[in-house]
């Protein structure tokens, strides 16, 4: 299960596949909201067919990333040894970064419904009640924190999915074969 420069283990891959299986669709559902009039009934209608899926997803992401760090803090990455130090820094500060807001991002986005006092159902499996009581304007700021944070998580996945291209095809380092 270790990373080496020949490629990740089996379970980094699993936890890398499985994160971004769910991120990337509640990304793209929160991206569709954007163009979303939901002062209309229609928008309205489609907001609530898919913010059950979102939160899903959010919920699934948390629950994916807690062992993942664990994982990640007891296995330390090996950059290929092509890499610079100036490129082994930017892509530890981009990889916890990727890591801190796949947390942030999910965690405030319930936070801000359970402190609006909404309660969540967990892929109809569990119900989850809003535990910490009714605070509107905590909400409010979770609510921002969660929008904020999918904006820098949106650019940062841009970043890695740029880098990915950079090495695969400008470095010719082989790093899609290391993670697949």
């Amino acid at each position: 299960m270790k990373i080496d420069n020949q490629g990740y283990g089996q379970l980094a891959k699993v936890f890398h596949w499985a994160s971004a299986f769910f991120i990337i669709p509640a990304m793209a559902i929160g991206i569709w909201w954007i163009w979303v009039d939901l002062d209309t009934d229609s928008g309205w209608e489609q907001f609530e067919q898919l913010i059950g899926w979102h939160a899903n997803f959010g919920l699934t992401v948390i629950i994916l990333m807690l062992p993942r760090l664990v994982w990640r803090a007891l296995n330390s990455a090996t950059a290929s040894s092509e890499n610079t130090a100036h490129l082994k820094k930017v892509a530890f500060a981009a990889h916890f970064s990727l890591y801190a807001l796949a947390l942030i991002t999910p965690i405030s986005g319930w936070l801000g419904s359970a402190l609006d006092g909404v309660a969540f159902s967990y892929f109809s499996i569990v119900t989850i009640p809003p535990v910490f009581g009714t605070h509107q304007d905590l909400a409010a700021v979770m609510t921002s924190v969660h929008i904020y944070s999918s904006y820098a998580l949106i650019f940062l996945f841009a970043l890695h999915f740029t880098a990915v291209l950079y090495h695969q095809f400008w470095l010719k380092d082989r790093i899609l074969r290391r993670m697949t």
